[in-house]
């Protein structure tokens, strides 16, 4: 790849490009239909969630994620699982996700209308870009679009509503741009691996191509070799050359391999020390925060800094689990829980 195509995302070669894009659609819709389904689950969790900590509003939330979100990742399934519908899933996964967005948006605006300060609600709005950007497997563009785009709306319809000033605003703005910039490093990186895999892959293929072609060609010369001295003596020759040509075409397929474990680890490297990046400044906002909130325990909005705060770094630190649970560095441990206190954490979690 040259540099404009990494930088681009895009093969100059159409024919490669559209060879690309059907082969990472094929590969990436039982993924993508899993994550779908993921969503609509963690739609229904807040669903019964919302009934608990927002009474008076649960039955016009349960329409904004009925009407608004859930149609989407349900047309996203269909596209993902139809043998002939998956190409769709790109597009559909970016109208999912701002969809997504767009609802958690008309939630706030009715807790904002109403006179409901409690504007907590917008992180659910990093779980969307999150979700967007690395979990559904969307390219950059469509990711960046559909995030960028219901970001704008949240950002217009806040102006609208709350008092964007003070140390509140200036929280949320980070958040969002936090988000942004983690999410389309990560997204980048994803989809810049899997071009350079699949050109990797394309030359792997040519060269084994070649090689069966090559080795076909040596066999038919043996047979023919067979009848008369000389000719075996030739025949024998020209296969010694190919048993060279072969191994030297072994020894860059090898190569090749190589190359692509460098590759991997590279992208991982650059994961990590993105995640690390983002966890350092936040260590070094929450320590003064804590301090301040000690000081002035009745100061409510550095309360709520510090507990955004930290709600971020554990963003953070799960981006970082979920890269070394990828890269096969951390195995995943599965337990039982009590599902009634799980749902409490999480209602306390969004307050």
């Amino acid at each position: 790849m040259t540099w404009l195509e990494r930088v681009r995302l895009r093969f100059e070669d159409r024919e490669l490009e559209e060879r690309f894009l059907e082969d990472l659609d094929r590969r990436n819709r039982q993924v993508i239909a899993v994550c779908a389904l993921a969503g609509l689950g963690v739609h229904l969790v807040f669903m019964f969630l919302d009934r608990a900590a927002y009474p008076k509003f649960y039955e016009t939330f349960w329409s904004y994620r009925c009407l608004v979100a859930f149609p989407p990742l349900m047309a996203l399934i269909g596209c993902a699982l139809h043998a002939r519908w998956y190409r769709y899933t790109q597009p559909v996964g970016g109208l999912a996700v701002a969809c997504s967005g767009v609802a958690i948006i008309l939630m706030l605006r009715e807790l904002a209308h109403s006179g409901d300060s409690r504007i907590s609600y917008s992180s659910g709005l990093l779980l969307v870009l999150f979700f967007s950007y690395s979990f559904l497997r969307l390219r950059l563009v469509y990711a960046t679009t559909a995030a960028l785009g219901f970001t704008l709306v949240y950002e217009v319809v806040a102006s609208g509503y709350w008092d964007w000033s003070g140390p509140v605003a200036l929280e949320q703005q980070f958040y969002v741009l936090g988000g942004h910039i983690v999410g389309i490093s990560a997204c980048w990186t994803l989809e810049s691996s899997a071009r350079k895999n699949f050109l990797a892959e394309d030359e792997i293929g040519t060269q084994a191509a070649e090689l069966s072609a090559k080795k076909r060609e040596a066999e038919y010369s043996a047979a023919a070799a067979i009848s008369a001295k000389e000719a075996a003596e030739e025949a024998h020759e020209e296969s010694e050359q190919m048993r060279q040509k072969a191994e030297g075409l072994m020894k860059a397929t090898e190569d090749a391999y190589a190359q692509l474990e460098l590759m991997d680890r590279q992208k991982t490297q650059f994961f990590q020390n993105i995640s690390h990046e983002l966890r350092t400044p936040l260590t070094l906002v929450l320590n003064p925060l804590e301090d301040a909130a000690l000081e002035r325990p009745e100061d409510d909005r550095l309360k709520l800094a510090e507990r955004n705060a930290r709600r971020l770094l554990r963003l953070v630190n799960q981006l970082l689990d979920f890269q070394k649970l990828s890269a096969g560095k951390k195995s995943l441990k599965l337990a039982n829980i009590d599902l009634v206190r799980f749902a409490w954490v999480c209602g306390d979690y969004i307050h």
